[in-house]
């Protein structure tokens, strides 16, 4: 019985340093992957709102802001909260893209914002 609890207790010691994921991969298996709120430098995927910029724009864990291209969605902006988990889709158009809150179902057009 000391033999395990000696285990349990290492493996609870080393438990922080190991990343344990399981995937599915193999014929006919496809997977889908959503983009991590821990990579920066990536414009479109799911990322974390982590607060209101300048011009109402949008700041996410992306390090990007993203700033709203019509003023009705200045006010859909206005509902959301921090931490609310955010999705970033390119558009057709250049320099574009939709942000669609996961939380409430809302989207909004969107540039990202630039400091000038």
């Amino acid at each position: 019985m000391k033999t395990v609890i000696m285990f349990f207790g290492a493996f609870l010691a080393f438990a922080p340093f190991v990343n344990i994921q399981a995937d599915l991969t193999g014929p006919g298996l496809t997977t889908s992957h959503s983009v991590s709120v821990t990579r920066h430098g990536k414009k479109h995927g799911d990322f974390t709102m982590l607060g209101i910029g300048a011009k109402n724009s949008v700041y996410l864990s992306n390090n990007y802001y993203y700033a709203p291209t019509r003023e009705k969605d200045v006010k859909l902006i206005a509902h959301w909260r921090l931490n609310d988990d955010i999705r970033v889709l390119k558009t057709k158009e250049d320099k574009r893209y939709v942000l669609a809150n996961l939380r409430t179902g809302e989207s909004v057009k969107t540039r990202i914002y630039t400091w000038k």
